[in-house]
This record gives C-alpha cells, sequence and structure tokens, in this order.
C-alpha cells in the first residue's frame, strides 16, 4: 500500500502539463470540391504542416491564378477570399480541408465575432472539415473564421488519481479477503 502511495507521489511530481488539444504541428491538405463533395474541382493541396504564425495556403496555392487562402492556427481555419468572385449553386461547392497528426475534431463553428463573411454550409468528421460557399460571394475584404474543438485530453493529475483510486479499491478488496481468510483459519483451529 505504501509503494503504491509513493508511486503516484512520484507519477504526480514527474507529470508535466498535459499537451493542450489543437492543430499545431499536424499536416493538413486542402481541396476545392464541385458541384458535391464527390467530385474534386481542384488537386490536392499540401500536405503542409500547421504553424502559428505562418498563412498554410496562400493565395494561387490551391488553385493558380485565385487568390483565396487559408490560414489555420491552434485552435482555428481562417478562409481569406481576397477576390471579388461568386460561387455557383450547387449542393457543394467548398473546401474540404483533411488533418493527419491532429487530434480529433470534435466541434467547429462560425466565430461571427472575427469573420464578415459565412459560409452556406459546414460539416466535419474527426479529421476533415468541409465548408460549403454554394452561392455565396466573397470580396476583397471578406474572412471567414471557424473554431475548432476537441475531444478533452485529461491531465497527468488527473490520470494520476485514477492510478491512486483503483488501487486503493484493490488494497481494501485484498484486506477484506485476507481478513475471511484468516477468520477461516481461526474457526478450523477451535
Amino acid at each position: 500500500m505504501k509503494r503504491l502511495v509513493l508511486a503516484t507521489a512520484a507519477a504526480l511530481a514527474l507529470a508535466g502539463p498535459a499537451a493542450a488539444a489543437d492543430l499545431l504541428g499536424s499536416q493538413v491538405t486542402a481541396q476545392l470540391f464541385y458541384p458535391n463533395l464527390a467530385t474534386p474541382d481542384s488537386p490536392v493541396a499540401g500536405p503542409v504542416t500547421v504553424v502559428d504564425p505562418g498563412v498554410e495556403f496562400p493565395p494561387n496555392s490551391i488553385i493558380a491564378g485565385r487568390n483565396f487562402g487559408f490560414d489555420i492556427t491552434g485552435n482555428q481555419i481562417k478562409y481569406i477570399p481576397d477576390e471579388n468572385s461568386s460561387y455557383g449553386v450547387a449542393a457543394f461547392n467548398g473546401f474540404v480541408l483533411t488533418f493527419t497528426g491532429a487530434p480529433a475534431i470534435t466541434s467547429v463553428t462560425y466565430d461571427a465575432g472575427d469573420s464578415n463573411f459565412a459560409a452556406t454550409g459546414i460539416s466535419f468528421t474527426s479529421n476533415s472539415v468541409s465548408l460549403n460557399y454554394s452561392g455565396a460571394s466573397p470580396t476583397v475584404d471578406s474572412l471567414s473564421v471557424f473554431d475548432i474543438g476537441f475531444a478533452g485530453v485529461p491531465e497527468p493529475a488527473t490520470w494520476a488519481m485514477m492510478i491512486l483510486g483503483v488501487g486503493l479499491i484493490g488494497a481494501a478488496l485484498r484486506g477484506q479477503y485476507l481478513a475471511g481468510r484468516r477468520l477461516a483459519e481461526l474457526r478450523r483451529v477451535e
């Protein structure tokens, strides 16, 4: 029992802070799709490493001659159209960003406070974000910002407390078992 407590205390002392769940350091690709999500309208751009600061997909990097780009931070995707254009109306006319080496994505929301141009649809999987701009008309000054949420990452102290709890339960059960055996031995002796 003492060993378990000492081991848990040592684990707590040596445990550093948990790594924050974000996109930094992951790899990302971008691709334009039209008229639906099954039909690519551009080659795959990337993969590039997500860094902050830095624009992962500057103008002309997804489609030559087109000024739109993406800046990806630890927990945001920023679409920068930087051109006056119109997206044709279709089931899907937009971008799919696919991440490798990133934590599981659990939510994507439009950040109206930092944006002035909204997507007509947002969807996501655990490793990709789809931004639909069907029928939209961005301008040079447009900006779309999306906040990305991730699954929680337990802190090292949480893991240590869980291990200590399981150890204490095991020690209590073992104590009851040993007490029961001693009692049975005493009854046999009488």
